[in-house]
């Protein structure tokens, strides 16, 4: 069974985390962007979750998020 935090996570956490995040980006870009945010463990535990890929903007990791 795959890991998927998206339900238990608050999309708004995810967006506070992510805000002003030098887009595009790859998953572990936005981890480490999140990181030095001092995002919320729930946050980053979504951000984990992402498929390894390249995000072009916020909306686009949201729509990940929100599922």
């Amino acid at each position: 069974m795959e890991d998927d935090r998206r339900t238990t996570t608050s999309p708004v956490d995810v967006a506070q985390a992510i805000a002003g995040a030098p887009f595009p980006c790859s998953k572990e870009q936005l981890l480490d962007y999140a990181r030095q945010r001092e995002a919320s463990e729930e946050a980053l535990d979504t951000l984990m979750a992402l498929p390894d890929e390249q995000y072009q903007d916020a909306p686009d990791v949201m729509r990940w998020v929100r599922g």
